[in-house]
């Protein structure tokens, strides 16, 4: 479940407001020095409490998520999928088309390296 905590909510909390501008600030500088790109993700746990985990992530507000990125590529690989069963040689229903295959290849698939 996502809870996003508006401005509004945290002026009422000065103390809150604070610590939590504090740690926006590291995460901002962990962000720069890792190099990241679109998200930082940083994992944590309780000493009390091992066995749960806890995840914090700051992402640019221009990036997209990883459920939002999965669901792309979710999306390619159906049209790809699709594509293939349409390009499947008529005469032995086995060779995909090369040509057809290509095609989709260059429009669907992402250009350049992982993020």
């Amino acid at each position: 479940m996502k809870t996003t905590i508006s401005n509004e909510q945290l002026k009422e909390n000065k103390e809150l407001n604070e610590k939590l501008e504090d740690v926006g600030e590291t995460m901002i500088r962990a962000f720069k020095a890792f190099g990241s790109t679109n998200y930082l993700q940083l994992t944590f746990s309780q000493s009390n409490d091992p066995d749960t985990g806890y995840s914090l992530r700051i992402q640019k507000d221009s990036g997209i998520s990883p459920a939002e990125k999965c669901a792309e590529l979710e999306k390619k690989i159906a049209e790809l999928e699709e594509a293939l069963l349409w390009s499947r040689d008529s005469n032995t229903g086995f060779e995909p088309s090369v040509s057809v295959m290509q095609r989709y290849y260059d429009e669907l698939l992402p250009k350049g390296g992982a993020e």
